[in-house]
């Protein structure tokens, strides 16, 4: 990867749905390079795809709940990690050092989801106790693939 293939890179990021046209004018390449760029930048896995962001305002996201959970002494963490990854809107759950045993995040639209999200995890017989932390007045990119709609999937 040279300097040129970085430039794309950084176009495409801003913008996924820059026209190699467009991207070779900026660059002073002809479309045709930048094209098999782009095609050897997929095929060396550098690029995996391009995805839409959402904006979290737009979507009627509120804001954004890290929960520390700690879990019984001797819980097998992946049997754990396997339950909670199965509640919707969770986005990360991952195990952590120290006094908990797992780190989560979550959107949230309103603050009954929060508590709706602490009853569902509660109800894992392995969770001793869950510690929240909230972040509102932000807006945050959403670059995956998150359900929109309303309600908690329980466990």
């Amino acid at each position: 990867m040279d300097e040129i293939d970085s430039e794309i890179i950084r176009i495409l990021c801003n913008d996924a749905r820059t026209p190699f046209k467009k991207i070779g004018k900026m660059l002073g390449i002809g479309t045709d390079t930048v094209f098999r760029r782009f095609d050897k930048l997929k095929k060396e896995g550098i690029i995996t795809g391009s995805t839409i962001i959402l904006s979290s305002k737009a979507c009627g996201i509120k804001g954004l709940c890290g929960l520390f959970i700690k879990l019984k002494s001797g819980s097998n963490s992946s049997i754990v990690k396997d339950k909670l990854m199965k509640t919707t809107w969770l986005i990360i759950a991952h195990p952590t050092w120290g006094e908990y045993d797992f780190y989560v995040d979550f959107f949230f639209r309103d603050f009954q989801e929060i508590a709706d999200v602490i009853a569902i995890l509660r109800k894992i017989k392995e969770v001793v106790s869950i510690e929240p932390m909230m972040y509102t007045l932000q807006e945050w990119s959403i670059p995956f693939a998150m359900p929109l709609e309303t309600g908690i999937t329980p466990i």
